[in-house]
């Protein structure tokens, strides 16, 4: 089983906040639908060999990951809409660029399009447009080049690459090895925690007509389109069920979900526990009273980052594996270090009305260099975990570098790019204690006024 590094846990609680989440808004109508099951009855949409599985026991996790992998996760259930329909009807408006849209979980439009029943058919939809008996006739759509940002920005703008891809009438693929940043395995995608995207395999040509190629860091949404089966949705109910497929667990995200659930739960099951209550994350900084907590990198008081030797080992193996001319003066991390002051700015803070409540600045130890010392970890694991660490973050730079001449063959920047990480990792092996490194971060409450 591939081991999960630490990045799993920030990406298995997205995920759990975001399916428990997708339905808690919206009351449904329950006619249609069996209690604590995440399949529907019968004469439902669902094929004949999951009938059999709808009277297993409940008190297992795995039971929601079923056989077609249309979702890893419990659907909603009367729980959930006992809830809903307690709460206050509220109308939200949705405008952006050419979107122009109002919700209200009360309204019976709503109701209808956020029911199990439609998102049954629509996972089941995007399972056979993504897996079908033969690929060899069909049109492909790469998508490739992920943003640098926070993990749920990455993935939302790689749902919407997908959904351009579904839009042309187009297979979507991963580019392997990709270079999303959470991608800590040898996929480099959303592959590494998620179930593959499709049973077909990456074309080996892109002509521009059979196979093209969509970018993950393009905002895609704002000019949002639709397969002809979903033109009449909405962009909140289809942006929901893009993210839905996309994050169906894998069997060692599952595995790993289950084992965090028998630590965390007593008792040790998902489903003794519904119903669940969505909270909102990151909006409080948006109204009167919010607190928005910033933490920014910073020098400490003599002017370092305790991360210098990085950068220098970086430049090194750049120098020997770049071109001098052209592909290393590309080699650029975009990388802005500011002083404490610079990041307790208050006049700054004042002109958008905030108050600042606490700062202060702290040192982030990495502990490799501590288990080094403390025999808790070999030398060559040592290098090996500094290297990965640092190559997660930076490889993409190098890439870019590479590709900037346009003479590289994609086989030419994989091999430089390994030969580049195997300088790293010897650098750091011959000389461990330059590798102390720590992070200095300041930390800011501040109170919207």
């Amino acid at each position: 089983m591939q081991k999960l590094s630490s990045t799993s846990f920030v990406l298995i609680g997205f995920v759990l906040i975001f399916i428990f989440g997708v339905f808690i808004g919206l009351n449904l109508n329950t006619t249609d639908i069996k209690p604590l099951v995440a399949y529907l009855s019968s004469n439902a949409i669902l094929q004949k060999n999951l009938e059999s599985n709808q009277q297993q026991s409940l008190h297992s996790f795995s039971f929601a990951y079923n056989t077609t992998h249309l979702w890893s996760m419990r659907l909603a259930d009367e729980n959930y809409y006992r809830i809903v329909r307690r709460l206050p009807c509220r109308t939200v408006n949705y405008i952006d660029h050419s979107i122009n849209e109002t919700m209200n979980h009360c309204s019976q439009t709503t109701i209808n399009e956020f029911s199990v029943k439609e998102t049954v058919n629509a996972q089941k939809w995007f399972y056979e447009h993504q897996h079908p008996v033969d690929c060899s006739n069909k049109k492909f759509a790469v998508i490739h080049n992920h943003a640098w940002s926070g993990i749920g920005s990455t993935i939302h703008q790689v749902a919407w690459a997908f959904g351009e891809a579904l839009a042309q009438n187009r297979i979507a693929v991963y580019e392997t090895p990709g270079n999303w940043v959470y991608g800590d395995c040898k996929f480099g995608t959303l592959d590494c925690f998620f179930l593959p995207i499709t049973n077909c395999s990456i074309p080996s040509k892109i002509d521009g007509n059979q196979t093209n190629r969509i970018p993950a860091n393009k905002g895609h949404w704002e000019k949002a389109r639709y397969p002809d089966v979903f033109q009449n949705r909405t962009l909140t109910w289809y942006r929901s069920q893009l993210l839905f497929y996309l994050m169906r667990y894998n069997a060692q995200t599952l595995a790993h979900v289950q084992h965090l659930v028998a630590q965390s739960f007593d008792p040790p099951s998902v489903d003794l526990h519904h119903p669940y209550i969505a909270l909102y994350v990151r909006r409080s900084d948006k109204v009167t009273g919010g607190i928005l907590i910033l933490v920014m990198n910073c020098f400490n008081d003599e002017g370092i980052t305790m991360t210098e030797s990085v950068y220098h080992n970086l430049y090194k193996c750049a120098k020997s594996i770049l071109s001098p001319n052209v592909e290393l003066p590309n080699y650029t991390l975009p990388v802005y270090i500011r002083s404490y002051d610079e990041c307790v700015d208050k006049q700054l803070f004042d002109q958008y009305s905030f108050e600042v409540i606490h700062s202060n600045m702290s040192a982030v130890d990495f502990k490799f260099y501590g288990q080094l010392k403390n025999n808790e970890m070999e030398l060559q694991e040592f290098s090996e975990k500094q290297t990965e660490f640092i190559r997660c973050a930076t490889d993409s730079v190098l890439r870019g570098a590479l590709e900037s001449t346009g003479k590289r063959s994609k086989e030419d920047i994989d091999q430089l790019s390994n030969q580049f990480w195997k300088l790293y990792k010897e650098h750091v092996k011959q000389n461990p204690d330059d590798f102390d490194i720590k992070c200095y971060q300041t930390y800011v409450v501040l109170k919207k006024l």
